[in-house]
This record gives C-alpha cells, sequence and structure tokens, in this order.
C-alpha cells in the first residue's frame, strides 16, 4: 500500500476505525479467531481509555508517554473500564494480563508502520513488562486419585460419562481447553482413536492418536448420549446439549476440583501433568512438542527440569543405602 493510501481511507483522528482495519487485515492473513477477539478486545479498551481520558485519537500524535500512561493504567487502577467491560474492582492484573496489552498494542502499532502509517513505532521505547515463569505444577498421584474417586463415584448419566471422557482425554493429550472445545465429531476415530485437532494454538493443526484407555472412556459417552445429537458439530456438549465452549471446560475441571479437595483445577494443569508423566515414561522431546503443539522446545524443558527434580527429591526420600540401615 502506498503512503497515504490508508489516511485517504481512515480518517487521521479515528482510532477505532484504525482497529477495525487492523482487525480486518488479521482476518485476511487467517489468523485464529481466539487471536483476532484477543487484539479486538485489548484494543477496545485501550480506545475507550483514550477517549475516557481525553487523549488524541490520531496515532500520529501517540508518544511513549502516552503508552506508558495506559499501561500504568492497567497494572494499577484499582476499577478499570466501565460496566460494558465488566469493571474489575481492588483486584490487580497479572503479569501475564499486563504483558498481554503491552504485546497487543506493539503488534497494532506495527502494522500500523508497515502500512506506513507511522514512520516509527511509539512501543519501539516502552520496555515490556517482566513475566515471571511460572514452574508448572502438575498433579500429585495422592490428587489425581482425589479426582478419580470423584469421577467413580458420579455415575453412569451422560454428565458423569462426559467428564471421565473429558478428564481422560485431557491426561492421556494434554489438549488446550479451546482444542478439547473445538473437537467435532468427524474429527475423532472412535475404531482407531485418530484424532485431528484443527484449531490449535496460533490456529495451527495438529494429529494426534487417543490411547486405548481415554478411547474407551470417549466412546462409551459417544455410544451411550452423544450419538443422539447426530453424527456432526462439536464432540463434547454442555447438560443443555449445546456445544462446549473452553470457558464450560474450565467451569466443568473447577466444579471437579471443589468436590475433590483439588486447587486448583483446570486444563492447564492436566496439561502440565500429562507432559510430566509423558517424560518420566520415557517421551521424547520432539514427540512431546508436537504433541503438544508447542512451537519451540523452552517449554518442553521445563518439564524436563520438573521430571527430574521429581527423581532426585525421589531418590533422596526413599533413598536405598539409608533404607539398608547398616551401620557403616
Amino acid at each position: 500500500m502506498q503512503s497515504g493510501q490508508l489516511i485517504r481511507l481512515v480518517s487521521s483522528d479515528d482510532l477505532e476505525a484504525l482497529i477495525g482495519a487492523f482487525l480486518d487485515d488479521c482476518e485476511l492473513a487467517r489468523l485464529s479467531p481466539r487471536t483476532i477477539r484477543f487484539y479486538g478486545s485489548n484494543l477496545r479498551r485501550y480506545h475507550w481509555w483514550c477517549v475516557q481520558t481525553g487523549a488524541s485519537l490520531d496515532p500520529t500524535r501517540h508518544t511513549p508517554a502516552h503508552i506508558r500512561a495506559f499501561l500504568r493504567y492497567v497494572q494499577t487502577a484499582e476499577q478499570r473500564w466501565d460496566s460494558r467491560w465488566n469493571a474489575m474492582s481492588n483486584k490487580g492484573v497479572s503479569d501475564r494480563t499486563h504483558h498481554a496489552y503491552h504485546r497487543t498494542l506493539s503488534r497494532f502499532y506495527n502494522w500500523l508502520v508497515e502500512q506506513e502509517y507511522l514512520d516509527v513505532s511509539p512501543m519501539a521505547r516502552v520496555r515490556a513488562p517482566r513475566v515471571r515463569q511460572e514452574q508448572p505444577d502438575p498433579f500429585s498421584d495422592e490428587e489425581l486419585e482425589r479426582l478419580a474417586a470423584v469421577l467413580r463415584a458420579a455415575g453412569d448419566g451422560v454428565l458423569a460419562t462426559r467428564d471421565r471422557a473429558i478428564v481422560a482425554v485431557l491426561l492421556d493429550l494434554g489438549l488446550r481447553a479451546s482444542e478439547l472445545a473445538g473437537i467435532e465429531v468427524p474429527h475423532l476415530s472412535m475404531t482407531t482413536g485418530d484424532l485431528y485437532v484443527a484449531h490449535g494454538k496460533g490456529n495451527k493443526s495438529r494429529r494426534l492418536r487417543l490411547g486405548p484407555g481415554a478411547r474407551r472412556h470417549v466412546r462409551r459417552y459417544w455410544l451411550r448420549w452423544r450419538r443422539q445429537a447426530g453424527e456432526e458439530g462439536a464432540l463434547f456438549l454442555s447438560d443443555a446439549w449445546e456445544p462446549l465452549t473452553g470457558q464450560g471446560i474450565h467451569h466443568i475441571t473447577t466444579t471437579l476440583g471443589k468436590r475433590a479437595g483439588v486447587h486448583p483445577c483446570n486444563p492447564h494443569r492436566f496439561r502440565h501433568t500429562m507432559a510430566v508423566n509423558a517424560i518420566r515414561a520415557g517421551m521424547g522431546l520432539l514427540e512431546l512438542q508436537q504433541i503438544l503443539g508447542h512451537t519451540s522446545l523452552d517449554m518442553v524443558r521445563r518439564y524436563v527440569k520438573l521430571a527430574e527434580g521429581d527423581i532426585a527429591r525421589a531418590t533422596q526420600k526413599h533413598s536405598p543405602f539409608d533404607h539398608m540401615r547398616l551401620g557403616l
């Protein structure tokens, strides 16, 4: 696009329209719907803040100081946004949320530079917030047994059968909540367990295979209940027979954790548990990377360190020499 074309299409002081043009371009670039929603939500809040504070709506007048003021608002305001954004009171944002706004604004202003609307992005001189790397925390054997006891005691109703299938898939393949929610009936072979994950992170797809145990739970859910709703659409349905969302899966695991006295209990922790146990069982790093859908080995290496730490603690606790008590 030639310099000035974007300005002719969009008023130079219309930040809202520029955000819309950016999101349209994201769709043309085939970014995942989840990523586009993420950008849109953050940028619309940014536009709201500019309006409320009387800041210029012309990005050519935005400075690093302007950006830092917004990020300070996100980080420190006790009550952010207004009712349309579900105002939050007396609750600070996490490091990751703070970083997410910085990342979104960086992408938006870089796009304006690409479109020759700006010469330089104001984000170039705004340091990204540091995000503390949290150590993955898998379920302990005792926690897994408590979760299993609750699932066994739940009976054979439709929701209990579905929840056992969901937990089995999470522990077998470590899928993200959005990936699990995105599984449609044609994506899974009930015979072989072959599974097509159509919309992974970054809109990347991958092919996996369920093990026999997890496949048995999914097949039982399918035969007893799910096939009544037809052979198309989402595999996992809500109690209203609507497709489960990622948020719905979070609710299911959280409720299970409350009943079992296990906290936190969320899809991400099931993912950590799957990864660490796969390493303990001898799975290679490249294979685990492919199953989890990671773009690099960095996160996988963190799982390796955790597994090695477990081995070191177990060796110290159950030292064979100490238990021999030879009196040497």
